[in-house]
């Protein structure tokens, strides 16, 4: 009965809370500039450095204080062993190396207590698989757990594309895209990116195309000089873009209008019906277009006031929308004050304070508006990781280590500058003795360089070598520290991947000690566990929403029956078939890594058939041996004629008689008395006879 008009009534309303007198253009900007120096004062000039210094590990930019006046004399070159790196990766593949699925259940029912299965929580969970392995979001997750080791938080941002489409998706395509951390500021009360209010996404665009998309503010538009870690194609002519989304709640009075019939209810604000009014009267005086529920309800007008009074616009509106008209099987309760928890509102300004139209400003029949209202959540889901006292913003793992990995760095190089030195006899020569002295001295080492005497030097110095070499003395015991230190970045790689896994003999540890470590390592990720976890179900419940906001249109796709079978089911048809998301509940499922699942299932079948516990040929199943079946066949042949022939050599006499016995029915078969050749059946007598034999054997 009443239009979609919730979007614009809460813009109203948040207009009115932020308050302030003149131009909302300029009240708008000074809210979102207010903020956004908050949040950039709040992650402070250390997050950025840390930040910055994780980035520089993940990119292998080795060693971090190369500038500082301690080393900026070394010439040599820098030997890396970047542990954190490989370390970081291990986390990755081991949180998201494996399976990612999502499965959507029904709400528990109130009878039973129980999640309800049914055919659209199965049609629903395919969307939503669809919906995540569409742009290959798996890829864009593992970019975002790297943002949240190195720098301290992952952000990525789940929307709805209408202008991409193709044949699974025909409204339009659901985006799921990570977005670089040092671009995204953001406020929140806790300081672990759970509870916040405010985010600023730094952007840029063509400043050219800017002007042609915004004409009304075309000459106010400067190009901005790129700061920070914005990244662009192009570094000139673009304009920096401040994306601020502000989270309000927002107080609206509702109505409640309930169906009696079906035990549903619907809430709408004064606001809608005063804007439902208007909305009427329109019609009623042909400024809008008049749509079929229009004339059914003046219809239905007209029946039930029995006055002559029908041409007053305002009366008929008003009794449209009274308690009056209503009809007999709805109901409308009074007024009652709703506190909306989460109301999100996007506003774009650039750099220089410039506010950027919402709706297209160079079409004069819509009013141009700045403020738009974007959903009951911003699309942004972030993961922090681990949170310092006194700062907003989380710091990545990689900064704690990041010292460590400078000392072994620093350590490693001049350690292996001096063994390659001392290790190398020294030329000595006399300055002006060769004839190709600037190649020889730029590589005497080398076998296709030959030191060419210069006659003159000889001739004045008959008795004197123009070269020597001359050994250094050096410490042996930098070889040992060298090589220890070698051995001990190889075992931190694979050590510890093989303990993680449960591998005992490639990690050098004894079983009691893999043990050990893989507790350890179990109970050292399972915070990160929970965190991919409730970062994967926001996720989930971002493909849930939008699904069922942009895909209620009619539409086939293929889902599981709850036996298991394939089938095409035709959603959004009937209110069987209709998506409702508030209905429905997305668990993410993280599997463990093929290889992890491999390796533990190999050691479990390896336990359970040395210990007689397991059939060889579930034994070849769990190893994934290649026609495991055939082989097991041939085995089971082979260990018979094996069986056989030593029953055999252990007793020649029966060898002898069941040889005699072989050549019976073959000599019965060649000829009977009177010259006649046996029947069959006395063929086929001879022969179980033999296999008879066998047997028994």
């Amino acid at each position: 009965m009443i239009g979609n008009l919730y979007g614009d009534i809460v813009q109203k309303k948040f207009m009115e809370m932020i308050g302030g007198e003149g131009d909302h253009r300029k009240r708008l900007v000074s809210l979102a500039t207010e903020l956004k120096h908050q949040a950039i004062k709040k992650r402070q000039e250390e997050w950025d450095d840390q930040a910055d210094k994780g980035w520089r590990i993940r990119n292998n930019e080795l060693p971090l204080s190369l500038n500082r006046k301690n080393f900026e004399k070394w010439k040599d070159k820098y030997f890396k062993d970047n542990w954190i790196f490989k370390a970081i990766q291990l986390k990755v593949s081991y949180l998201l190396g494996g399976n990612v699925d999502f499965n959507v259940v029904k709400a528990k029912s109130v009878q039973t207590g129980v999640y309800e299965d049914s055919i659209i929580a199965n049609v629903l969970e395919d969307e939503v698989r669809q919906a995540h392995r569409h742009n290959n979001a798996l890829l864009e997750d593992i970019e975002v757990l790297y943002d949240f080791f190195y720098t301290g938080y992952g952000v990525s941002r789940t929307w709805f594309n209408s202008r991409k489409r193709d044949r699974y998706w025909l409204s339009g395509t659901v985006v799921h895209e990570h977005i670089d951390s040092r671009n995204v500021y953001y406020l929140s009360r806790d300081g672990l990116c759970r509870d916040v209010y405010a985010i600023f996404y730094k952007s840029s665009a063509p400043t050219d195309e800017l002007k042609a998309k915004y004409p009304g503010v075309a000459d106010k538009l400067s190009e901005t000089q790129q700061t920070g870690m914005t990244r662009s194609i192009h570094n000139e002519d673009h304009t920096e873009i401040w994306t601020c989304i502000i989270r309000k709640e927002i107080p609206l009075y509702k109505r409640e209008l309930r169906d009696t019939i079906n035990n549903e209810s619907y809430l709408y604000t004064t606001i809608e019906i005063e804007e439902y009014k208007k909305h009427l009267i329109k019609q009623f005086n042909q400024e809008e277009p008049a749509d079929d529920n229009f004339y059914v309800i003046y219809s239905l007008y007209k029946e039930r006031t029995n006055t002559a009074d029908h041409d007053d616009p305002e009366r008929f509106a008003q009794y449209v929308i009274s308690e009056e008209f209503l009809l007999d099987n709805l109901k409308l309760s009074k007024e009652q004050f709703v506190d909306e928890d989460e109301c999100w509102f996007e506003i774009n300004i650039t750099s220089d304070g410039i506010l950027l139209p919402q709706k297209a400003d160079n079409t004069k029949q819509e009013e141009t508006t700045y403020l738009k209202y974007i959903g009951e959540n911003s699309g942004f889901t972030f993961i922090g990781n681990i949170k310092r006292n006194g700062s907003q913003y989380p710091f990545g793992s990689a900064w704690f280590s990041a010292d460590m990995l400078e000392i072994k760095t620093l350590l490693m190089s001049s350690l292996a500058m001096m063994v390659m030195k001392y290790n190398k006899p020294q030329p000595v020569y006399e300055k002006g003795s060769l004839e190709n002295e600037t190649e020889w001295l730029s590589g005497w080492w080398r076998n296709d360089i030959a030191a060419v005497v210069d006659p003159e030097w000889r001739q004045n110095n008959p008795r004197q070598n123009p070269f020597d070499y001359v050994s250094i003395n050096y410490d042996k015991h930098t070889y040992i520290t060298l090589d220890q230190l070698a051995t001990e970045s190889i075992k931190n790689q694979e050590g510890a991947v093989d303990s993680l896994r449960g591998v005992q003999q490639y990690s050098g540890q004894s079983g009691i000690q893999t043990a050990q470590l893989q507790s350890t390592a179990t109970t050292y990720h399972k915070t990160d566990e929970m965190k991919v976890y409730n970062y994967m179900s926001d996720i989930g419940e971002r493909y849930l929403g939008l699904i069922s906001t942009y895909r209620s249109f009619p539409h086939n796709i293929m889902t599981y029956t709850p036996e298991g079978d394939k089938t095409i089911v035709e959603t959004n048809v009937s209110p069987d078939t209709t998506y409702i998301s508030s209905e429905y509940n997305v668990i993410p499922v993280i599997e463990p890594s093929p290889e992890l699942k491999k390796e533990s299932n190999k050691q479990l079948a390896e336990m359970l058939y040395s210990k007689g516990l397991m059939h060889p040929l579930d034994y070849m199943h769990m190893l994934d041996v290649d026609d495991a079946e055939k082989i097991y066949q041939n085995s089971q042949v082979y260990a018979q004629l094996m069986q056989i022939q030593l029953l055999l050599e252990q007793n020649p006499q029966l060898a002898q008689q069941l040889m005699q016995q072989a050549q019976q029915p073959q000599q019965q078969n060649q000829q009977q008395p009177n010259g006649q050749m046996n029947s069959p059946d006395r063929i086929r007598q001879n022969e179980q006879k033999a296999q008879n034999m066998m047997k028994q054997v």
